[in-house]
């Protein structure tokens, strides 16, 4: 016998965490942890989104040169680009609502870009004109796409 059982002592020491306690503690590292995650996930799809609508400009933009170049459809191509969409259309011009060959991509509300019309010559792939596309996103950070006059594209 030790002292406290002689004296009529009992001590209780807690033996671990009850169920109510460790589920708080999950619960404040979750909420904690979630308070660092939101910022950072909201900073890289701004990012991405700005990065995938630039690559989404430059292939509307080749690829209608090319088809203008190759002669697809018997006809130019072209690239239209307003507040909302990217669309590559065959013709000299586009007409909304455009056509069945007409390709689009949508344009998300954080990204802001420059509205343009441009078409390439057929077989030459000459641009219609030289042109700057400036792709920026909510955060500040942009990127400037340009055309020459030959339809040489150009990302800075």
């Amino acid at each position: 016998m030790n002292y406290e059982q002689k004296k009529g002592l009992t001590l209780s020491l807690p033996k671990g965490f009850s169920l109510l306690e460790l589920i708080i503690a999950i619960a404040l590292f979750l909420i904690l942890g979630s308070m660092t995650a939101i910022p950072f996930a909201s900073r890289f799809l701004n990012s991405n989104n700005l990065e995938v609508k630039t690559n989404e400009v430059i292939s509307a933009l080749r690829t209608a040169q090319m088809g203008s170049m190759s002669g697809k459809e018997a006809s130019r191509w072209g690239v239209h680009i307003d507040a909302t969409k990217i669309i590559m259309f065959k013709g000299s011009l586009y007409t909304p609502p455009g056509t069945p060959f007409d390709q689009s991509y949508d344009i998300p509300g954080n990204i802001t870009i420059t509205p343009i019309d441009i078409t390439f010559d057929r077989l030459t792939g000459n641009a219609s004109s030289a042109q700057t596309i400036t792709i920026a996103d909510s955060l500040g950070k942009q990127y400037v796409v340009s055309i020459n006059a030959v339809g040489t594209v150009d990302v800075e």
